[in-house]
């Protein structure tokens, strides 16, 4: 007797087309976990295959019950084993996820299909990719007139440099044509957030003077496309974090307390992975012990970072079109690596990561040394939003300065408009503009 081995995450066995309703559900289950599967009628849970009775009548029964049942619809290949009368098997695949069967939602865990709650149906909506990229795919409001011709023309020479395209740039409406980020002869949205000049997207950037977040030192607004917004995010932690030197081979080296590879990817991989159109920004915020970069797309419920830097899972794309366009000039790497250069550069320097998932999007946390080593106008800026009655000599016995040192510091704040005085010395107080 022929067996065909164990029940998978994409093979079930039903004994008779008796179960054809329950051969249903596990087809769904198999095609949300995995874009495929296959499922035997005429075999036991053991694999067995016993056969049934069936008739050319039969394979158009199944055929007609999955068209009815099954959304979107599918449309299986069904054949009778030749080797083993009365079994019939039926593949599909298909990656327009979620699939539903009666209006209901399953996923497979093994060899068992499980229905989908309503926040799961959520996640793994917003999660599948192919919807996203029918939506990056959609054409936008703008023409080819808004396009930043020098930057595009930046970005191919960069992706030849790459040797990962060879295109010579002919003029805008060839190439873009040729990224696929023409739609009906306007960008489609993956076009316009990535070359607009309209400033089509928005990132936030705040110092806050506390990790509580309860009064900010320095708040900006940044618009632009989503090059434009990397190279923004990238120097605003630069310029906002410290450095240390060294004197390495009788040359002075700064080092930053962050690696900047890892800056660099987790800002790639914020863009890359966000959600355009939610109506909530991308955002970095940086307080005396952490420094956070946040998007708004949802990361994949069923993973963490560490399955994509260690355990060999494929990058789920949340933005196909504009990953690849990345990809193509070298921003990004095809194989999921990303998280894996973050963890790796920070482990040598010694730096704490951590990162949180919620409803509105995903944050990826890098921990600072130390707050004292803040530079020293930033720390008088938080001790003044603490208390803005704070004295001079206060300030000085904080931060273990000088009252000399304290005067200039806060002479310079002064003369930059970032901070003023009200009143007198004595009773005065401070404020931050």
């Amino acid at each position: 007797m022929l067996n065909l081995g164990l029940e998978s995450e994409v093979l079930e066995f039903k004994k008779s087309t008796s179960e054809l309703n329950e051969g249903i559900i596990s087809i769904v289950a198999m095609l949300n976990k995995s874009g495929k599967g296959t499922l035997y009628f005429g075999v036991k849970n053991n694999g067995d295959a016993v056969g049934q009775p069936y008739s050319e009548n039969t394979l158009r029964d199944i055929s007609r019950k999955i068209y009815e049942d099954v959304r979107p619809a599918i449309y299986p290949s069904i054949s009778v084993l030749e080797d083993t009368p009365g079994v019939i098997k039926v593949e599909v695949s298909g990656m327009d996820r979620p699939y539903s069967a009666k209006g209901k939602f399953y996923i497979r865990s093994f060899d068992e299909d499980k229905q989908m709650d309503y926040q799961s149906i959520i996640e793994f909506a917003l999660n599948n990719d192919k919807t996203n990229f029918l939506r990056e795919k959609e054409e936008s409001n703008e023409t080819l007139d808004v396009v930043d011709e020098d930057l595009l023309k930046q970005y191919i020479s960069r992706a030849n440099d790459a040797k990962r395209i060879n295109e010579t740039y002919t003029n805008k409406e060839e190439v873009l044509e040729k990224l696929g980020l023409i739609t009906n002869k306007k960008l489609n949205n993956a076009g316009k957030f990535l070359f607009s000049k309209n400033k089509p997207t928005v990132l936030k950037a705040a110092i806050f003077a506390t990790d509580e977040k309860l009064s900010f030192i320095d708040l900006n607004r940044y618009e632009g496309n989503i090059f434009e917004l990397i190279k923004l995010a990238q120097d605003f932690i630069k310029t906002h974090i410290n450095y240390s030197a060294e004197i390495v081979e009788t040359k002075r080296v700064e080092r930053p307390e962050i690696p900047l590879e890892a800056i660099r990817e987790a800002v790639l991989n914020s863009f890359c992975h966000s959600s355009y159109d939610k109506g909530i920004e991308n955002q970095i915020y940086i307080t005396p012990s952490r420094v956070v970069i946040f998007n708004p797309g949802n990361f994949p419920s069923n993973y963490e970072p560490e399955d994509f830097a260690y355990n060999g899972v494929s990058s789920v794309l949340r933005n196909p079109l504009i990953s690849k366009v990345l990809y193509y000039s070298n921003d990004i790497d095809s194989r999921a690596t990303g998280f894996r250069r973050i963890y790796s550069t920070c482990k040598k320097a010694n730096v704490k990561t951590s990162y949180e998932k919620s409803n509105q999007g995903f944050s990826f946390i890098f921990y600072r040394k130390n707050f004292n080593y803040l530079p020293l106008e930033q720390q008088v800026l938080s001790y003044i939003v603490d208390k803005k009655e704070i004295t001079i000599s206060e300030l000085s016995s904080l931060t273990n300065k000088s009252e000399r040192t304290i005067q200039s510091v806060l002479k310079k704040l002064r003369d930059e408009s970032k901070i003023s005085r009200v009143g007198s010395k004595k009773d005065g107080y401070w404020i931050v503009l």
